[in-house]
């Protein structure tokens, strides 16, 4: 062993003075053999050069990876600005998924009614479970400003449901769509029958698009509209209709005439549906006729 550390040793010796040898580098031009400059360079100088560039430019490298937008192109650094933008569209999507899907109820309804069909119940409607993560067994105990802040709510309600006809149609403030007598209104009913002359203009309730347009020959002949904070107006046995799929209206305007066609009475007649977030409501509690 001691035999073995001597001849590194030995070795060392000889190599160690070759590092300490100095060397120098001339710069020459090469058409005049001018001297431009030179310096005096050793290996162990050499060497420690070489390391230290290699050192700044690593440190160089990685400030500019990770304070500069390039890092984006190496795998595993994400963009928050795009991940923001994709969490947001993704909330988009959502909402228009959601929006779709009741508008499509809508219709159904809508079509159901024009078949004379009953309208299944809201229960009827059970949305999709989350297939991610499953909320059964959480348990949510309100607390008891919770619980004073919905007693709150309930009272508010009641209240609202308690306004008189006046109070609500001045809330509204809808335009009639025809000027008419009523005669055939009953709590069971969707919809009313008003009384007009025949070719009378029928007037848009309020600001709204054109939902569903069906032209036919008999009473059947319709146009549904959808307005503001999810309110449709739906007008029955008409002629003339001068609006179509999609189309927009204003409030008073002029969206067809009434037919002098009338099976269920012997005279003309308009028949009006009133629908809020799905569900029927009594126009006479909306509107002025």
């Amino acid at each position: 062993m001691r035999y073995k550390i001597r001849g590194v040793r030995r070795k060392w010796k000889r190599i160690y003075p070759q590092f300490k040898h100095k060397h120098k580098l001339i710069v020459m031009d090469a058409n005049s053999y001018v001297e431009k400059f030179s310096f005096n360079l050793t290996a162990i100088n050499l060497f420690t050069i070489i390391g230290l560039s290699t050192i700044l430019l690593i440190i160089i490298t990685s400030i500019i990876i990770a304070f500069t937008p390039l890092r984006e192109y190496i795998p595993g650094y994400s963009n928050p600005k795009q991940e923001k933008i994709t969490y947001e569209n993704k909330l988009r999507i959502d909402s228009l998924t959601n929006y779709i899907r009741l508008q499509e109820m809508m219709i159904d309804n809508i079509r159901l009614v024009i078949n004379g069909e009953d309208i299944p119940s809201a229960d009827n409607y059970i949305s999709s479970k989350d297939s991610v993560n499953n909320y059964d067994n959480i348990e949510i105990n309100p607390s008891k400003k919770d619980s004073l802040f919905r007693l709150y709510v309930r009272k508010q309600e009641e209240k609202l449901r308690g306004k008189s006809k006046y109070e609500t149609i001045k809330n509204y403030n809808f335009h009639p769509p025809v000027k008419g007598e009523i005669i055939n209104y009953q709590e069971k009913n969707i919809g009313i029958d008003i009384r007009i002359e025949a070719n009378k203009a029928i007037n848009s309730i309020d600001d709204g698009v054109v939902l569903l347009v069906i032209n036919s020959s008999n009473e059947n002949s319709l146009i549904a509209i959808q307005h503001k904070n999810s309110f449709v107006s739906i007008y029955k046995n008409c002629q003339n209709i001068l609006k179509k799929h999609s189309q927009e209206v204003k409030k008073g305007e002029v969206i067809g005439f009434t037919s002098p066609i009338g099976k269920k009475y012997n005279f003309p007649y308009l028949y009006f549906e009133l629908w809020e977030d799905s569900k029927n409501v009594n126009p006479l509690d909306y509107i002025k006729f």
